[in-house]
């Protein structure tokens, strides 16, 4: 990511990193509400970002958004029928949609068969983003986009994908869409994740190969990392 401002942000564990991004949520939240009276955010539904969700349920901050002033923008969906495991939609109906009366729903329909057609529709549909709140996993992928990942002569907003030796294709918003977003959130937690964080944010500048570096942010972009996760990086970081 040469040439933009981003802070680490260190935390102890999975948990600590859980519970600073829901609180950090919610004030983010409740700033957009007042200043514009809308908040947009775009997210998954897998790994530390169900657990936030997850959190953002429970009483302690359930309470402190007025909820149906948020726009839920997917960051990304498998193109498979609606009952595959990996479906964000469902994922996100049981741990967050059922128990908060969310505003506006930006669903992408992966069950659709003509993938071009709904990466178009979805393209659309798509509201501005105050938040893009992403999870960096242990290949380096970032939403659904994978390493290898090749947006094309013409970068769209949203683009289809798949995992480098795999035919599932998968429906996500582009780099180029994450990084329009005014804060831009990056999650990494676990050893198992350490190696990417490390080409991320120190390697060379290969965003074809580590897809995090080909997100830039000219407003606020901050990394979350849990200890262990950030253990290979030799940067000064903020605990």
């Amino acid at each position: 990511m040469a040439g933009d401002v981003r802070t680490i942000r260190l935390v102890d564990d999975p948990q600590a990193l859980t519970r600073i991004v829901a609180q950090r949520f919610v004030r983010l939240a409740q700033e957009c509400i007042k200043a514009r009276g809308r908040f947009r955010v775009a997210m998954g539904f897998q790994g530390d970002l169900i657990a936030i969700a997850q959190l953002l349920t429970t009483s302690e901050f359930k309470s402190a958004v007025e909820w149906g002033k948020v726009s839920l923008i997917f960051t990304h969906d498998i193109h498979a029928a609606t009952d595959h495991p990996d479906n964000q939609f469902a994922r996100a109906e049981t741990s967050f949609l059922q128990h908060l009366p969310i505003g506006t729903v930006h669903r992408i329909h992966g069950e659709h068969a003509d993938i071009q057609s709904e990466c178009r529709r979805y393209e659309n549909d798509v509201e501005p983003l105050d938040l893009a709140l992403v999870s960096l996993s242990p290949d380096g992928t970032i939403a659904a986009i994978f390493p290898e990942f090749d947006a094309g002569m013409v970068p769209r907003l949203v683009e289809q994908s798949r995992p480098p030796g795999s035919t599932q294709k998968w429906i996500t918003l582009s780099p180029l869409a994450l990084s329009f977003a005014d804060h831009v959130w990056v999650l990494a937690s676990g050893a198992e994740t350490a190696p990417a964080v490390h080409r991320a944010l120190e390697g060379d500048y290969e965003p074809f190969v580590n897809p995090a570096q080909g997100i830039h942010c000219d407003g606020e972009l901050i990394w979350f990392i849990d200890l262990v996760a950030a253990s290979k990086l030799a940067v000064g970081t903020q605990a």
